[in-house]
């Protein structure tokens, strides 16, 4: 079988949703960057106020002490400091000529201290715009100390700047990633479509391909792969089924017809009465077979749980044991019944055509005189155990499964009355009621044990009075 070709590129749906999804990050990150832009230039501005503020202060404090002069002083000082050549500072006569400063006296500038707008020119003549503050001391002089809008500009550039080579290469890992997850996604996909493809051709042996990462991929081909084991195991029980009919119910089939075919031919009212009675017993035959795989194909689909209830197990088990009685004692069979008070949640008529079901072959298989022992008890906190165990042949480990299969049958029970029925209605019933059926070998013998859920686990009593044990032969 030709492998599929590798893509090396996406196809248009999936490259969009690659580069929608960069896009969509990008646009996040954009208003993200503008967020932190304006949060950042208002903690700035603030930041600023207060300096502008306490360095005033400061200024003010010199003048009280040193005057006029200390304060020309202390502003050359600080306007030699290279770190803060973003500051704005400057010290002018009552008349507002600059004596020392970095920048020109503001026009209309409010001597009140409070933090305001500006725009002037600096000492190249270029022009100067920020925040400042200005007051007027005692003797008329005036101090101006502010910050330039330059300061944050060089930093909102370095931001931008941080942010575009932030945002190109998040840009190309998004598009990489998105790329590499479609890429991922469609090789999953198209493991999963040939699959189904090959499964769609009658090839009911293939299987979704599973990896050892445990990922959702991998889960979901799991449960993929379980599905179509269900449906392979339906699909050949159906084969199985479809054999078994066509041998088991074209014999009864033809014997109808050549029956009523030879009593319309005969004269004789005696030998067309005993016709139809021989076909209307070969058709009752054929009911029965085709109402027991109705009744099984009921069960596997679910059919019935709607009208589940609570269900006295003990009770049930005590009926299904007193019925078969007759039938024990006429091949001189032992049989003993210990039970156990439980309730289970389910419907009492399939229950009890179920344990009939098991009942009846444990005493058809059992030789005379056998053994034949049902107990029914409490296996785990929650769920309640019936066995029925015999004295009779077995069966070989090897022909287990062959036991549940519709119309199956061991070789040596070929001349045994029967359909091979049976167990396989028991095995759907229980299942129906969640329920397990297992063999043991019971040496010699079978013990057929089925398992339960408890309805209310609280209402199993275990104390010893509540066991009975009789012996009904």
């Amino acid at each position: 079988m030709s492998r599929k070709p590798i893509r090396f590129f996406l196809p248009f749906s999936a490259m969009a949703v690659a580069l929608g999804a960069a896009l969509v990050v990008m646009g996040v990150s954009i208003a993200a960057f503008v967020f932190v832009d304006q949060y950042a230039e208002g903690l700035l501005a603030e930041r600023e106020e207060i300096i502008a503020e306490e360095e005033l202060k400061l200024l003010q404090d010199v003048y009280e002490d040193e005057g006029l002069e200390g304060l020309i002083n202390a502003v050359v000082r600080r306007a030699a400091q290279p770190s803060d050549n973003l500051g704005i500072v400057a010290v002018a006569d009552a008349t507002g000529k600059v004596l020392v400063g970095n920048v020109e006296w503001p026009d209309k500038t409010i001597l009140d201290g409070k933090w305001r707008r500006i725009a002037t020119t600096g000492d190249a003549e270029d022009e100067v715009t920020g925040y400042a503050r200005a007051v007027q001391m005692q003797d008329g002089a005036r101090v101006l100390v502010g910050r330039n809008f330059a300061f944050s500009k060089s930093l909102r550039s370095s931001l931008s700047e941080a942010m575009i080579v932030a945002l190109g290469v998040l840009l190309s890992v998004t598009l990489g990633l998105g790329i590499w997850l479609n890429r991922y996604v469609l090789s999953r996909i198209d493991a999963i479509a040939s699959t189904t493809r090959r499964i769609s051709k009658n090839n009911l042996v293939e299987r979704i391909p599973v990896g050892p990462s445990n990922t959702e991929f991998d889960h979901l081909g799991a449960t993929l792969n379980s599905m179509l084991d269900r449906n392979q195991s339906q699909v050949e029980q159906m084969r199985l089924m479809t054999d078994a009919i066509s041998h088991d119910l074209r014999l009864p089939l033809q014997r109808v017809r050549s029956t009523l075919t030879a009593s319309l031919e005969s004269s004789s009212p005696e030998r067309l009465k005993a016709g139809m009675v021989l076909a209307i017993n070969d058709a009752d035959d054929a009911l029965q077979t085709f109402n027991a795989l109705l009744d099984i194909a009921r069960a596997e689909a679910g059919v019935g749980k709607d009208v589940f209830g609570p269900v006295d197990l003990a009770a049930l088990v005590t009926d299904v044991a007193e019925l078969f009685e007759p039938v024990a004692e006429e091949k001189g069979q032992t049989f003993s019944v210990s039970t156990q008070s439980a309730e289970v949640w389910g419907q009492s008529m399939l229950l009890k055509q179920a344990f009939g079901n098991l009942l009846h072959n444990a005493i058809k298989f059992t030789p005379h005189g056998g053994k034949i022992t049902i107990r029914l008890f409490q296996e785990a906190s929650a769920h309640v155990s019936l066995s029925i165990e015999d004295s009779g042949p077995g069966i070989p480990a090897a022909a287990l499964a062959l036991a549940f299969q519709r119309f199956g049958r061991l070789q040596r029970d070929n001349k045994t009355e029967g359909k091979g029925l049976g167990l396989a209605i028991a095995a759907a019933f229980v299942k129906l009621h969640d329920g397990k059926l297992r063999f043991e070998d019971a040496g010699p013998g079978l013990r057929v044990v089925v398992t339960l859920p408890q309805l209310i686990s609280t209402k199993v009593k275990t104390q010893s009075n509540l066991m009975q044990s009789t012996d009904l032969v």
